[in-house]
């Protein structure tokens, strides 16, 4: 790995980080100063053009580096799965403040950090995630409160490096919800055509089909609940290659976002037929 066009600085910090990432990984030898792609507006200190995402890292005298935020939208619009990193000395003349703002940004845009301590000595202390599937912190002030820890916990997960998970963990709020709703619904008399038994386990595909078919509540509603479930399972499947990455990606990205207008809407939608919103 030939580091000789990078600056005098970055050549120690690359050294270490290519030798982390790869072992972490199970990577060859990244590729310096190289294109991402055409649409990227960003050659990474390293990359990998690995499958199923590309990983770039940039090595840089602090976590969150000017270079980054400036091209960090444009890398997303590309919609392309692309993982960076930045490696940074973890003995840096920051103040304590400004350390920890790095951090903090890096980690809320899903940017990952790896801190260089010595001469082949370094520490991966958050992976992030592929930038496509970047979320903003939901705006939790929308939500009912009973709902807030639950979303916050889904959120945390999906943005520590498993979206798929904070997808699952969202769905089991949506499931536990629609699960109170069809209870309801039967001791009411308005699901009377379902094999639904509260308290017993029934598929939640099946049971969100026998509320559209007795319109317990808004159609539209429930609707979406359908295709939550349908892009949920998608979202847990490992994609194989870079292009498969890019669409399970937005899908799972997509699939968050409709679990949180879910939540956002389900409520008015329970108490405008009579039903108790409740978990």
């Amino acid at each position: 790995m030939d580091i000789t066009g990078l600056l005098p600085h970055q050549q120690g910090i690359a050294r270490t980080a290519n030798l982390v990432i790869k072992t972490r990984y199970n990577f060859r030898d990244a590729m310096v100063l190289e294109p991402i792609n055409p649409k990227v507006p960003w050659r990474p200190s390293l990359l990998w053009k690995a499958s199923p995402e590309f990983v770039g890292c940039e090595a840089s005298d602090r976590p969150f580096p000017r270079s980054i935020k400036e091209v960090f939208s444009d890398i997303a619009a590309t919609g392309l799965p692309i993982r960076i990193i930045v490696a940074y000395p973890k003995d840096n003349i920051l103040s304590a403040k400004d350390y920890q703002d790095d951090l903090k940004e890096a980690k809320k845009l899903g940017v990952g950090y790896l801190s260089v301590t010595d001469i082949n000595d370094g520490e991966l202390e958050y992976e992030g995630i592929s930038i496509s599937l970047h979320l903003p912190p939901p705006e939790f002030s929308k939500y009912r409160r009973c709902l807030v820890r639950g979303i916050n916990d889904a959120y945390s997960l999906y943005m520590n490096g498993n979206p798929s998970h904070g997808v699952q963990e969202l769905g089991q709020i949506v499931e536990q919800i629609i699960n109170n709703l069809a209870g309801q619904a039967k001791a009411k008399g308005k699901l009377t055509k379902s094999n639904f038994i509260p308290a017993k386990y029934y598929k939640f595909a099946k049971l969100v089909e026998d509320l559209l078919a007795e319109r317990v509540i808004d159609m539209a509603t429930l609707g979406k609940c359908r295709g939550f479930v349908d892009d949920r399972n998608i979202s847990s499947h490992k994609p194989k290659s870079r292009k498969a990455a890019a669409n399970s990606y937005r899908k799972t990205r997509n699939c968050f976002l409709l679990g949180l207008e879910l939540l956002e809407e389900l409520p008015g939608k329970f108490e405008s037929k009579g039903y108790k919103f409740k978990l």
